[in-house]
């Protein structure tokens, strides 16, 4: 869905809208629904994790120009970067669910040494613009080693801030100096000759335009715009050109009312509850999706530099991104935009002849290995193809091409590669945990890492004999007849046509070539990759086989791979031969063979991860005897609050904890923006301990 723009023009002394000023506004209307921005803001549970830890996250995709959350891109790439190593520590891709929520989390590695990391995340989208406009959030690993200096580079610093001074551009001799004044946006007009110009206000999804007269001050009022950054423009009416430009940066006077109250408790192990109640600020309920953390307060600070998500959405520009001025608005200079909106995986490349000639309607063999499903395109007379496919974490597709006719001979399949952007890692803050601050958080966070991860309880490593697998092709089916990896007929076999005719297999002579009779094999797949040529398949030496599957016809299963009745109803028999190593049928394979096929394995999206926590129902507590030292003690990534804008989570108390960290997160459906941090301290320490 496109952003959309509300439309406010005033203009003093005149009755109508002038048709400069609708010019101008269609201009910038048109080209915000032809670019729309996307803005990136990823809540994690804390700001300092351990080697060995996990980084629990959910990330808010927001439109740029509105604030509203939107769910254009169902796709996000997550990615850490060792800043001291200059180094990419861990890529994922993110899909989200149905309710638009990006959440997953990102498990740390036990060898990684202690130091500043930065966490990036950004859209296929976001690629045809600047990586500036990418998510990045500075996080402090404690790891092996002492803590080692950034590596910053000259060509790519960037710092955070929770706002952008006001900026001036444009004609030296006619500025403008707007300003805020309590609940209002004062302009006045600008010094000079002001004949056939606008002034013209955008942000927040919001346009409005003046027509200046000297000596006036004109006066909006804030909740027009609902807070954050806004742009203030003089422009000559005529050529649509701006002579002057204002970066304003709004303080919010209509922010929702957020509450937090808890049943803390002094007792290990025992359940808490935390009640949120939302309104805005006329009182009425507020509904949204949020994100919620619950952390160890006395060892867990949360880093009060970087922006929270309303500081960081509110920051300028106000629903532009860089490189992309008022002026390319008005004169219609549109990016070049390469990518899309990603709203599914897929496969891209191309079929051609090894000489790069244009084959007619050739054909693409897709195996979904993962699923067991096998597939068959017609290109037609194209020599492109794009398959949709759902492509989790680890999965392998195999494709071949083929002529009309089925023959690989001189046919080449080119598999466009995955490619990702290069980020600019932002510039870290100099600021770092208290050396007694991070000894006390690694040794709590190791001493429960001894104990529990994910929910799983670490044991000491034990070796597992391997086994033979059984059923290996490609749909995991069990084969009727079959000689698996050790068999002695198989050793002992002198050719290949032997050691199929103890499956039942026979060939028969046509046109002078021995070939496998039709109803005895109607397919045949080497190492799960589909084989035409039986001579092939017949020179293969026994030696080299692993095992062998036979499905026999006139089985209906035998049609999942491929195969269909004849015209008096047999279904063919299909044909699984495994090597004992994979790769060797590529090596054996004529150079015709390795060109037209490929084995596909691109990162996938990352199946959802749920936040473990532990449950202590029991009354009596002396059976639970493992200590709990856990520093994050609840994450929720959606957290909805009703009609009446409550909401409440629950979970059980540490062994050491005296103090938490609530930090409730989100944006609502109209874009109000919602951040609130509460200490929570147990009685009788403090009632309901103090706000944050």
């Amino acid at each position: 869905m496109r952003p959309i723009l509300f439309i406010l023009c005033l203009l003093a002394g005149a009755g109508s809208v002038s048709a400069q000023s609708e010019e101008l506004v269609a201009r910038m209307t048109e080209y915000c629904a032809k670019v729309p921005q996307e803005r990136i803001y990823v809540h994690t549970d804390k700001a300092c994790y351990a080697a060995g830890d996990t980084i629990w996250f959910r990330a808010h995709l927001v439109d740029a120009a509105t604030n509203k959350p939107i769910s254009r891109s169902r796709f996000m790439n997550i990615e850490l970067y060792d800043r001291s190593a200059d180094t990419l520590v861990n890529r994922m891709i993110v899909r989200c669910d149905s309710d638009g929520v990006f959440a997953n989390a990102v498990l740390l590695s036990r060898k990684l040494y202690s130091g500043l990391y930065t966490l990036v995340a950004y859209t296929q989208w976001m690629r045809n613009f600047s990586a500036d406009d990418f998510f990045y959030k500075p996080l402090l690993i404690l790891g092996n080693g002492p803590l080692r200096a950034p590596v910053i580079k000259s060509d790519s610093q960037q710092t955070l801030s929770t706002g952008d001074a006001p900026t001036l551009s444009g004609n030296a001799d006619i500025l403008l100096n707007a300003y805020q004044r309590g609940n209002h946006i004062y302009i006045p007009s600008p010094q000079g000759n002001l004949r056939g110009s606008l002034l013209v206000v955008y942000g927040n999804g919001q346009i409005m335009t003046f027509t200046p007269q000297e000596g006036k001050v004109n006066r909006i009022d804030v909740s027009k715009f609902g807070g954050g950054s806004v742009n203030i423009a003089l422009v000559r009416a005529d050529s649509l050109t701006v002579i002057a430009e204002q970066s304003l940066q709004l303080k919010d006077t209509s922010s929702p009312i957020v509450s937090i109250s808890s049943t803390a408790t002094t007792e290990a192990k025992s359940p808490m509850t935390v009640d949120f109640s939302m309104t805005n600020a006329d009182g009425s309920p507020l509904r949204a999706i949020c994100s919620v953390s619950v952390t160890d307060y006395n060892v867990v600070k949360p880093d009060t530099i970087q922006p929270d998500i309303k500081a960081y959405l509110h920051r300028a520009p106000a629903g532009l991104q860089s490189g992309h001025t008022l002026q390319d608005m008005l004169t219609g200079n549109y990016p070049a935009i390469q990518y899309g909106f990603q709203t599914c995986q897929t496969i891209t490349g191309s079929i051609r002849g090894t000489w790069r000639k244009h084959l007619k309607n050739p054909k693409l063999l897709f195996v979904n290995t993962r699923m067991g499903q096998q597939f068959e395109f017609e290109l037609g007379d194209s020599s492109r193809f794009s398959v949709i496919v759902d492509n989790p974490e680890n999965s392998t597709f195999v494709l071949q091409g083929a002529r009309k006719n089925g023959s690989t001979a001189f046919v080449e399949l080119d598999v466009d590669p995955q490619t990702f952007p290069q980020p600019h890692l932002p510039q870290p803050s100099k600021r770092v945990m208290g050396l007694r601050e991070a000894r006390e958080f690694a040794a709590q966070s190791h001493d429960q890492q001894r104990y529990s991860r994910i929910g799983a309880i670490e044991l000491p490593e034990v070796v597992k004999e391997s086994k033979a697998k059984r059923n290996q092709n490609y749909a995991r089916m069990e084969a009727r007849r079959s000689l698996q990896e050790g068999d002695s007929r198989i050793e002992n076999a002198v050719s290949m046509r032997a050691l199929l005719h103890a499956l039942g297999i026979y060939t028969e002579s046509i046109d002078g070539e021995e070939r496998f009779r039709p109803w005895d094999v109607g397919k045949c797949y080497v190492d799960n990759y589909h084989e035409t040529d039986d001579q092939y398949v017949l020179n293969i030496v026994p030696s080299d086989v692993k095992s062998i599957e036979y499905f026999t016809p006139n089985d209906p299963q035998n049609t999942l791979f491929g195969v269909r009745a004849d015209q008096r109803g047999r279904i063919p028999g299909v044909l699984f031969i495994f090597l004992k190593d994979g790769s060797e049928y590529l090596r054996k394979a004529t150079s015709k063979d390795v060109l037209s096929m490929a084995k596909v394995q691109q990162l996938g999206y990352r199946y959802q991860r749920k936040f473990w926590s532990p449950q202590y129902p029991e009354a009596d507590k002396s059976q639970y005897t493992r200590p709990d030292s856990r520093t994050t003690l609840y994450w929720n990534p959606k957290v909805t609050t009703d009609d009446t804008g409550h909401a409440s989570v629950t979970f059980y108390s540490s062994d050491v904890s005296k103090q938490y960290l609530v930090t409730i997160e989100g944006v609502a459906a109209d874009g109000t923006i919602i951040s609130q941090r509460k200490v929570i301290s147990p009685p009788p320490t403090s009632p309901l301990g103090g706000g944050f």
